[in-house]
């Protein structure tokens, strides 16, 4: 990497992409390069290495992530899924007591005027 005089490593920038991998390959894999920049311009670029000591298959979860990470096509809910993370339910809210407790004071009004009127009319 290649700075101006004046530059400092605490300006450059890393862009990295990844590369979407369904095998790794034993020994060194390259999965994705690495692009430095400076002030806006370019100036060193790697492949990133993974050094494999087997064979590996690579689960659907990662391969959607390097396919789709930072693009408008990215649903954190079908990753959750990939992952094997199941999504909370939400909580139901909270029922509203108040229709239940008005209609029992209602009822609880009318039984007791019934009740009067009833004995009110046993007492004539």
């Amino acid at each position: 990497m290649i700075l101006p005089i004046n530059g400092s490593f605490a300006d450059v920038e890393n862009k990295c992409k990844l590369t979407p991998l369904i095998k790794i390959e034993k020994g060194e894999n390259v999965i994705g390069t690495a692009n430095f920049h400076y002030a806006g311009v370019s100036v060193g670029i790697t492949d990133i290495i993974y050094t494999a000591e087997k064979e590996e298959i690579i689960d659907e979860a990662a391969v959607y992530l390097t396919e789709n990470q930072g693009k408008d096509t990215f649903d954190q809910a079908e990753y959750d899924r990939l992952c094997g993370i199941i999504p909370e339910e939400p909580e139901a809210p909270p029922k509203d007591l108040r229709p239940i407790i008005i209609g029992a004071l209602s009822g609880g009004f009318v039984l007791v005027v019934g009740l009067i009127i009833v004995i009110a009319g046993h007492r004539k």
